[in-house]
């Protein structure tokens, strides 16, 4: 596919800014954007995929068990912050 996009003046500014200050063409720039988002993109559905398979796979935690988890984890960090001072 090679069709142009429209892109908002603010963002071009930004865009040709980049560019000069990494001595590279704006259309190089922008086109490793693209292929970092989609690629970030294609990444975070395949998590949730994974998420939602493991749900089914092993059962849901409820809120309460999953915030109690990360007050755990939390704490176990605070704890080694703590001693290492």
């Amino acid at each position: 596919m090679n069709a142009p996009l429209p892109i908002p003046k603010a963002l071009l500014k930004r865009l040709e800014k980049v560019a000069a200050d990494s001595r590279k063409s704006a259309s190089a720039v922008a086109k490793e954007a693209i292929i970092a988002h989609v690629s970030y993109l294609e990444s975070r559905k395949r998590a949730i995929e994974a998420g939602i398979e493991s749900g089914r796979r092993e059962g849901y935690l409820s809120t309460e068990e999953v915030l109690s988890h990360f007050k755990k984890k939390r704490a176990a960090v605070v704890g080694k912050k703590t001693k290492a001072a």
